[in-house]
Parts: structure tokens; C-alpha cells; sequence
């Protein structure tokens, strides 16, 4: 399983162009029905042969990101050239930056009474021992 994170807060825009990206980039592509949650959380399915992608806006997690049985990193996981730009105007990670394991942040913040949506943040020391490598 691959996971690419597109955002790192959930942002209807991000999770529609993720999506136009991923139909854009595969032939033959099967779409199943968009999944909507009450708090906000979009969920798209896609079929690739007998391979599966899954796009999500997440709104407890706050993020955008992709779940995939097929390699995306020609797409999500490498910084986009300027020109790919103007099509995908989606913030891509930049090599070097560090990568983060959202959902276990997610988990910690959940446990430790943290609230992600009160504007306050994680601490930086707490965050950095989610790092799972560099883009």
C-alpha cells in the first residue's frame, strides 16, 4: 500500500483536483460513487484494474491524502515541475521536506486530548517524532 499526503489540512479544492489528476493520468479508470460523511469527509474510490485508489478529504484527520495499491509518486510524491503547475495548482512536498505519518499524529492528538481544530497545533517536539523519512 502506497499514502501520499496532498494537503495537510482537508481542503475540498485539493481533494477535487487530486481526483482530476488521478482520472487525468489513467485510461480506463473506474470511478465509484463518492462517499460523503456528515462532518465533511469526501471519500472517492477508484478502480484500476483490479488495483484500488483511494482519494480522501478527511476531516477529523485534516488532510487530504491518497491511499493506493499502484505506485503514485510520478503524481503525488515528488515536487511538480512549475509548468505541471498551471494544470494541478495543488502545493506538492518539496524533496527534502520531511513526511509524516498523519494518521498516527492523528491517534496521538486523540489520546493525549489534543485539539486539532482549536488552531493551537501539535508542538513541534511531539511532531517530529512522526517523521517516516524524507520527499
Amino acid at each position: 500500500m502506497f499514502s501520499y499526503t496532498v494537503e495537510k489540512t482537508a481542503d475540498k479544492m485539493a481533494f477535487e483536483k487530486a481526483c482530476r489528476l488521478i482520472e487525468a493520468h489513467f485510461e480506463g479508470i473506474d470511478k465509484e460513487k463518492l462517499l460523503e460523511d456528515v462532518d465533511g469527509t469526501a471519500i472517492q474510490i477508484y478502480g484500476i484494474g483490479d488495483k484500488k485508489v483511494k482519494v480522501c478529504n478527511d476531516c477529523e484527520v485534516d488532510a487530504v491524502y491518497v491511499d493506493s495499491e499502484i505506485d503514485l509518486k510520478s503524481l503525488f510524491g515528488s515536487r511538480m515541475e512549475d509548468d505541471d503547475l498551471d494544470d494541478f495548482p495543488v502545493e506538492m512536498p518539496r524533496k527534502g521536506e520531511p513526511k509524516y505519518d498523519i494518521r498516527a499524529i492523528n491517534d496521538y492528538c486523540k489520546k493525549h486530548g489534543i485539539d486539532l481544530k482549536s488552531g493551537n497545533g501539535v508542538p513541534k517536539e511531539i511532531v517530529e517524532q512522526f517523521i517516516i523519512g524524507k520527499y
